[in-house]
């Protein structure tokens, strides 16, 4: 039981870092993307 809890909470910080890391990416792109717009 303790086992099984243990595992579920380790997939749901690893959902939760994988959201983290692609939110990150798609921030960066986004400015990246942004300063390229601008100083064209």
């Amino acid at each position: 039981m303790l086992l099984g809890d243990g595992i579920r909470l380790w997939d749901g910080i690893g959902a939760d870092w994988k959201d983290l890391q692609t939110t990150r990416v798609t921030a960066a792109d986004g400015v990246t993307h942004l300063y390229y717009h601008f100083n064209r």
